[in-house]
């Protein structure tokens, strides 16, 4: 039952995330401020959403309920990235549309759901279908792995933003790896993590380097 548990924490915690994400950004005017929310090109996305993974990695290990406790953290630290790093150096005629904004907010709120929806539908098998619990033993992970790495692929063919599908090969590179390595499910998923955190501060690092902050007079 541990990847049972495992996976409908992390999927409750994702949908959370982008429900509040979501219901946030209809309940308040767009302000300029929160456009820099959907800028990808800074790397404080993946950075931050890196960190996530392997924070819940470690977590995993000591207390799973810790888990929900680092989303709200991780995201207050990028809310200030955002102010620190982005805002400054972004020119705000160059920043997404409102109506390119509430897409892409729908789309990772489509993308939770699907998620949690999955997880719960395979919990819902394994409690009412005892013919599918060996079958669900067999192939739980494999079917993570694709809709993971699948929803990776439909965002970035979305979005634009090609290193996400870097991160779907990072995500069945390290399923298709647990043949040889006898890591536990925490550390794979800190392993994933570290990995999108790295190429998230390369990418803001780059960002930076290319963006200097802009004169008071814009």
């Amino acid at each position: 039952m541990m990847w049972q548990t495992i996976s409908i924490l992390l999927a409750l915690v994702v949908l959370a995330l982008f429900g509040y994400l979501y219901t946030a950004q209809r309940q308040k005017p767009l302000t300029e401020e929160s456009f820099y929310m959907v800028v990808y090109e800074d790397g404080l996305l993946d950075l931050f959403g890196g960190l996530f993974l392997m924070m819940g990695g470690i977590l995993l290990e000591i207390n799973a309920g810790m888990v929900a406790i680092s989303a709200p953290l991780l995201y207050a630290l990028l809310l200030m990235g955002k102010r620190v790093v982005t805002q400054p150096r972004l020119d705000p005629a160059t920043l997404p549309s409102a109506a390119a904004k509430q897409r892409q907010l729908s789309m990772l709120l489509v993308l939770g759901l699907v998620l949690f929806l999955g997880i719960a539908a395979l919990l819902l098998s394994l409690r009412y279908l005892p013919g599918a619990r060996s079958w669900l033993a067999d192939y739980l992970v494999p079917i993570l792995v694709l809709v993971v790495a699948g929803s990776l692929s439909v965002w970035a063919y979305r979005t634009g933003v090609k290193r996400l599908y870097l991160y779907a090969v990072f995500v069945v590179a390290a399923y298709v790896s647990h043949f040889w390595l006898m890591w536990t499910f925490p550390t794979y998923l800190s392993a994933i993590g570290l990995g999108v955190a790295t190429v998230g501060l390369a990418v803001m690092v780059q960002f930076i380097q290319g963006h200097p902050k802009l004169s008071p007079s814009g």
